[in-house]
C-alpha cells in the first residue's frame, strides 16, 4: 500500500509561501540517517535510510530557481520508521513546511510554534509536533 504525506509551505497568515531550498537541501546531504539520495526524475528523489527503510521524495522547485512550496514523499507502508519520522520532521522544520496526511484531512501538523495559529481556515487547529513519537503518533490519529 502507498500513502502519501504532503508537505506545504505557508506563511504567518495561512497564505503559500516558498520553502527553504537550503534548509531542505541541508537535511538531504547532512542528516545521519540518510544513506543514499538518488535522482529519480526531473524533481524526484529515492531516499534511503540507514535503517533498511526507503521513500520517494517529489519536491517541485527544490533543484532550480521558482516557487518551492509543497513536496509529497510516498511511502510504501502504514507505519513509517523511525528514520523516515525523523526525516519527515527534520524536513518540516528545515523547510518551514507543514503536513497533510491527505487533502481531505481536517488538521495540518505542524512542528513550530508559531505556526499552531498559522492557519485560521482550517475547521480544527493544527497539531503541534515536537518528536517524532509526536509525529508518529499524529499521522497514526489523523489517518484513522
Amino acid at each position: 500500500m502507498h500513502r502519501h504525506l504532503i508537505l506545504i509551505c505557508h506563511d504567518a497568515d495561512g497564505h503559500l509561501a516558498d520553502g527553504d531550498r537550503q534548509g531542505v537541501q541541508r537535511v538531504l546531504s547532512q542528516a545521519p540517517y540518510v544513506v543514499d539520495v538518488q535522482a529519480a526524475g526531473q524533481d524526484r528523489y529515492l531516499i534511503a535510510c540507514a535503517d533498511a527503510s526507503c521513500v520517494r521524495l517529489s519536491a517541485p522547485g527544490l533543484g532550480r530557481a521558482g516557487a518551492f512550496r509543497r513536496m509529497t514523499i510516498a511511502l510504501d507502508c502504514d507505519r513509517p520508521s523511525d528514520d523516515v519520522l525523523s526525516l519527515v520532521l527534520d524536513l518540516m522544520r528545515a523547510g518551514n513546511f507543514g503536513l497533510m496526511v491527505s487533502l481531505s484531512a481536517p488538521q495540518f501538523i505542524v512542528s513550530q510554534p508559531q505556526h499552531v495559529v498559522s492557519f485560521p481556515w482550517l475547521p480544527q487547529p493544527p497539531i503541534l509536533v515536537r518528536s517524532i513519537r509526536d509525529l508518529s503518533h499524529s499521522l497514526e490519529t489523523i489517518a484513522a
